[in-house]
């Protein structure tokens, strides 16, 4: 007699109910006998198989089957759990909302790698390779402990989701100082008065210049106190258009951007002013190139 013990935590998944269609097709092939036993969380499934002559091939067909279907439960079903664990070991305090936030972000990036057709190659062979150990196991040891398997057997897996937590977790970490830094400077923006309607922003190569809503250039006394300041604290020249235009306090501004992309400054201005900033990619000041040079220099 042939029998198969398959140890698992029922508040992870229901394997039993999942397994029951591998089993239906394995009983068109031979009787099989189930038998279910829990204690607490812990479930055990145990299929006997009562057919000495065609033993090893019952066996065979039996373990590829089983096999097959608990490498796609561990990638479906036990991933988030290991994203969990992985991310309750962490000396790090998280809100619920944020545990939740975190852990739904990487299994994204997980299934991400699963789906994507250029790495549909790299998915297949992990799942080979899960599969495989599955079977190699099963090949020597009648009795399979899901959890037990998974942190023995796949520390491939457990490293990769390891990574991937780690990375999500740096990520999450950055966001929200991104976040507190934007939010100390919309408070001190909020308590200035606002001095302009709209700012034009123009970025030429030693820096940048300011201009009103009638294209008049903004050159008051507080912009040269900021640029005294800068020389004074060895600020940038994008350390200096924050705060001009924290001081300027504009209800609306227009970024022009020329020939400049789309990186941290202008992230931070879009993120200060929300709604109420436009970025132009090429209006008619922007792409007339002597006329706006000589325009600037006024």
């Amino acid at each position: 007699m042939y029998c198969l013990t398959i140890e698992y935590n029922s508040g992870i998944c229901d394997i039993f109910n999942i397994l029951n269609n591998k089993v239906k097709m394995i009983d068109s092939i031979t009787d099989v006998k189930k038998i279910y036993n829990k204690i607490g969380e812990l479930s055990k499934i145990s299929y006997f198989i009562d057919e000495k002559e065609n033993e090893e091939y019952i066996k065979k067909i039996i373990n590829d089957n089983i096999a097959s279907e608990l490498s796609d439960l561990i990638l479906k079903n036990y991933q988030f759990h290991m994203i969990k664990k992985e991310l309750a070991n962490k000396d790090i305090y998280f809100k619920d909302a944020d545990i939740d936030n975190i852990c739904n972000k990487s299994l994204y990036y997980i299934e991400k790698e699963y789906k994507d057709y250029n790495l549909i190659k790299p998915r297949l062979s992990k799942r080979s390779k899960i599969n495989k150990l599955l079977l190699d196991y099963l090949s020597q040891n009648n009795c399979i402990n899901i959890e037990g398997f998974i942190n023995f057997r796949l520390k491939f897996l457990r490293r990769f989701i390891k990574n991937t937590v780690d990375d999500i977790i740096q990520e999450f970490i950055l966001e929200k100082e991104f976040e507190d830094f934007i939010n100390m400077l919309k408070y001190f923006m909020e308590i200035q008065t606002p001095k302009f309607e709209i700012v034009n922003i123009f970025f030429v190569k030693n820096g940048y210049l300011l201009y009103d809503n009638n294209m008049k250039i903004i050159d008051n006394n507080y912009l040269k106190q900021i640029a005294d300041e800068m020389e004074y604290n060895e600020m940038g020249y994008d350390d200096l258009l924050i705060s001009s235009l924290i001081t300027i306090a504009p209800k609306k501004v227009i970024v022009h951007l020329g020939n400049r992309k789309e990186d941290d400054v202008i992230q931070i201005i879009k993120s200060l002013f929300d709604d109420n900033v436009l970025i132009c990619e090429g209006c008619n000041l922007c792409r007339i190139d002597q006329k706006i040079d000589i325009h600037k220099q006024h």
